[in-house]
């Protein structure tokens, strides 16, 4: 009878699956519970998922393991670092966006479940570019050039000159 009384009693425990960090309670004391019933959300603390969307044109540029930036202005700013640990198989026909996610992990200090956030992504340049100043480039009738300091002499060296960035020009060729 003692360990059928055990048995009973044990049922009556309520157990988390994992730990983590409570919300608001949704039942009262001495209320009875349905299967299945919701009783307090619980929030792992030790990670967490951010599910986001890119543009159809950004979705090749994506891959597992990037890194990703979450940015929150709620009172303070906020920042996190995370990696993307999943992407969706196609595109959502609707928005024509790529369904991603990030996993964050430790510390979580002032990420809550359902906040806006931005998110930025290390998107590796497939090449690097030399830029100069604009005032650096002549323009002559033979084509564009620059002059070049080195080892004590000064060398001419015609260049193809790419798209320009205020006063700043980048180097093609």
């Amino acid at each position: 009878q003692l360990n059928y009384d055990k048995a009973e009693l044990d049922r009556t425990i309520i157990k988390a699956p994992f730990s983590g960090v409570l919300g608001v309670r949704q039942i009262d004391n001495g209320e009875y519970l349905s299967p299945g019933q919701a009783i307090v959300t619980l929030q792992n603390d030790t990670s967490f998922y951010v599910d986001f969307f890119v543009s159809e044109k950004q979705s090749d540029k994506i891959s597992l393991g990037q890194n990703v930036k979450i940015t929150s202005n709620q009172g303070r700013k906020h920042s996190w670092v995370g990696k993307v640990v999943a992407l969706e198989s196609r595109m959502n026909e609707s928005t024509r966006g790529l369904s991603i996610r990030a996993k964050v992990t430790s510390p979580l200090n002032g990420l809550i479940s359902g906040m806006y956030a931005d998110i930025s992504i290390d998107i590796p340049s497939k090449h690097r570019v030399v830029s100069i100043p604009q005032n650096a480039v002549s323009y002559t009738p033979y084509g564009t050039l620059i002059y070049i300091y080195r080892n004590h002499k000064v060398y001419q060296k015609y260049i193809h000159i790419g798209r320009q960035f205020g006063d700043v020009v980048s180097v093609q060729q």
